[in-house]
């Protein structure tokens, strides 16, 4: 599935886009893309970012998630609070 993802760049990017995409012979949609795979190969160094093995361990909680849930509802609250006076 393709998907519209527009964005906002300098002059000089988008002109870089569009000489690369004459110079190659192909889109600039094509050269954004590839440029993408680069550089999450080199990020990750497999070009594959799964999010398991990026958030791996991020949901282990020393307490129960019913406290946490009850925790961020008495920080709302009391935003709520110091705002409505």
């Amino acid at each position: 599935m393709e998907r519209i993802f527009s964005t906002r760049m300098d002059d000089s990017v988008y002109h870089k886009i569009t000489d690369l995409s004459r110079r190659m012979h192909t889109s600039k949609k094509s050269v954004v893309a590839q440029a993408i795979e680069c550089l999450c190969e080199s990020v990750d160094g497999s070009g594959v970012a799964g999010i398991l093995e990026r958030t791996c361990g991020a949901w282990h909680r020393s307490e129960p998630a019913g406290a946490t849930v009850e925790k961020a509802r008495a920080a709302l609250r009391r935003s709520m609070e110091r705002n409505r006076r």
